[in-house]
């Protein structure tokens, strides 16, 4: 990441220098983290020497999909700070420091946009004399190559010199190549698998100095479902799988190379604050393999990055899970413990037990989403000393991201306003009348529903208790149109900030001479009429002439006009109903 001056690079490779790592770069410190040190003097030897103290150089290599953009930076993004956080000291080297990623990150990289393998052939030695010599290259060409519809055979030895010009810079790199992620063209897609079918061949160039080692990337990539609109460059989601691929093939390279610090969680200092992550190592229960939102540890203890706070969260909670912590209480005596927890499910809780006793219960709101973070606030008793803490879930789905504990009685819990109730759905009329329209509806499902609030034409008519699911508007004006509104409300008094509405009619009457009355058809203002005095209505959407415009409004209301209109003005084939054949009529009748 550092420019070659300010590393006093001495040009060897990490492979070539003796010792391991210091602490330059390593992972955040925190309270209650701490490193499993070397003994004494193979530290002073470390600090004596500075060609020991020098970071793994990692090369990304490869077009835009390594490049990345402002909106999504790539894999490496997601990689570095993976790396790190596991307490492997990694830099990112490339002439290339776009775009710019988030404070912490490593820029750095050599993704060309729109680049073939044959055109980074071409640039690549003199990329490599502008930055510290790479210990390890993360390759991913050959997309530009598929698009242009270039022969394999040549993207091939492409990439067979590319592997070439890498080793011309250090003979012992180690040199990752991927079998390239998809597309969303099924013509690209096709050149891609054979490509890469080509590309795990490129293993046999490996040698015992430097491995070539082919991570597959293709597989378990949904070339729609993870890629931008585009179908070439990933979305967050194919970030992550193409960091997890990477991951997977990197780190056993990084352990040979330089492994990383051993770093310990614990014991934390109470009063404090400690991060659920933190758990002690090797202290929790967790029913499903593997860390699900593949963050911060290498465990299978599911743990994301909380974007909303800004901070790692543990996620992926499942029924009977629990984590462990040691912390040292210097002062014993009843501590105040804010919880800081997110969840879109009722009724979850995490219990806290202090040496396996006392049972401190910790109700987790519902909040909306796993995003939307609350603190919930109550009081505990600590012991003075080393103590054991243990967080065991009751409920699937629930997120924590630290336990605080501060020293005092407990503050009023933090309550979460109520969620508004969902709208009813499936609002319309289902009779109607001269004199009466009745709508019915469905209540939403959710335990916490009232009631509906209905309004007549704008003015309210009464409150519809739950279940009910119908209202009926009475003493109406034939032919009239009217409109209900309905709003939800909850047990807790939160009314939706939502009205949902639905137009009706009341049915016409006849007058004293026994003539039908027509209504207009929406949504036409003027009533139809028949130009041509033989009884059906050819001017549907009374504009005062008969066009094709009447067929189609026919066609689109014509439920509508059953409903609503006389049918002998309707029927235009005189089969004495209305459909699909009284359009046919009325067109063949322009």
């Amino acid at each position: 990441m550092e420019h070659l001056w300010e590393k006093g690079y001495d040009g060897t490779t990490a492979a070539d220098r003796s010792g391991s790592r210091g602490d330059a770069g390593s992972r955040p410190s925190s309270s209650g983290r701490r490193f499993a040190l070397a003994p004494l003097l193979f530290l002073l030897c470390l600090v004596c020497t500075e060609s020991g103290m020098a970071a793994v150089q990692v090369l990304p290599l490869g077009d835009s999909i390594t490049h990345g953009s402002d909106a999504y930076p790539s894999y490496r993004a997601w990689l570095y700070g993976d790396l790190r956080e596991l307490g492997y000291d990694v830099d990112f080297v490339g002439s290339l420091r776009t775009p710019a990623l988030p404070s912490g990150l490593d820029p750095d990289n050599e993704g060309h946009s729109g680049y073939t393998a044959g055109q980074v052939v071409t640039g690549l030695p003199g990329w490599l004399e502008g930055y510290p010599i790479p210990d390890v290259a993360l390759v991913h060409l050959g997309t530009n190559d598929a698009i242009r519809d270039v022969p394999r055979v040549q993207t091939i030895a492409d990439l067979r010199e590319v592997i070439g010009r890498l080793r011309a810079r250090n003979p012992s790199m180690s040199i990752l190549v991927a079998q390239i992620i998809p597309t969303s063209v099924a013509s690209i897609n096709e050149r891609i698998v054979a490509l890469n079918r080509e590309i795990a061949g490129l293993q046999a160039l490996s040698t015992s100095r430097s491995p070539v080692i082919i991570v597959d990337q293709y597989s378990g990539y949904n070339g729609q479902a993870d890629n931008q609109m585009g179908g070439v460059h990933p979305l967050t989601s194919g970030e992550k799988k193409m960091t997890a691929r990477w991951k997977g093939m990197l780190l056993p390279v990084l352990d040979r190379i330089a492994p990383p610090e051993t770093i310990e969680f614990g014991p934390h200092v109470l009063p404090g604050r400690i991060e659920v992550e933190d758990y002690d190592t090797g202290g929790y229960l967790d029913t499903t393999p593997g860390n699900a939102g593949g963050a911060y540890r290498h465990d299978d203890v599911d743990i994301e990055y909380a974007a909303s706070e800004g901070s790692y969260a543990v996620g992926w909670v499942r029924e009977g899970e629990w984590v462990a912590y040691t912390a040292n209480v210097t002062t014993g005596g009843m501590f105040i413990l804010n919880a800081r927890v997110a969840s879109p499910n009722d009724g979850r809780t995490c219990v806290l037990t202090i040496n396996g006793t006392g049972d401190t219960v910790i109700q987790v709101p519902n909040t909306g989403s796993f995003n939307t973070y609350a603190t919930v606030t109550l009081g505990v008793v600590l012991p003075a000393g080393l103590q054991r803490l243990t967080l065991r879930f009751s409920g699937d789905g629930q997120n924590l991201n630290w336990l605080e504990f501060a020293p005092g009685s407990p503050a009023p819990t933090e309550t979460v306003p109520p969620l508004p109730p969902r709208d009813v759905t499936d609002l319309r009329n289902t009779t109607y009348a001269p004199t009466s329209i009745t709508w019915t509806w469905t209540d939403p499902v959710e335990a916490g529903f009232a009631n509906v609030t209905v309004c007549l034409d704008g003015v309210p008519v009464g409150v519809v208790a739950r279940g009910v699911q119908k209202f009926t508007a009475t003493n109406l004006d034939p032919a009239t149109v009217h409109t209900i509104g309905t709003r939800t409300r909850n047990t807790a008094g939160v009314t939706s900030p939502t009205w949902v509405n639905h137009t009706a009619s009341t049915a016409p009457a006849s007058t004293a001479t026994g003539t039908p009355v027509y209504l207009p058809v929406p949504p036409a203002e003027a009533p139809p009429a028949d130009l041509d005095g033989d009884g059906v209505y050819d001017d549907i959407n009374g504009n005062g002439r008969k066009d094709f415009a009447d067929v189609v409004l026919y066609f689109n209301q014509m439920s509508w006009i059953a409903v609503y209109e006389p049918v002998e003005g309707f029927d235009c084939n005189g089969n004495g109903c209305i459909d699909f054949a009284d359009v046919v009529a009325l067109f063949n009748s322009l």
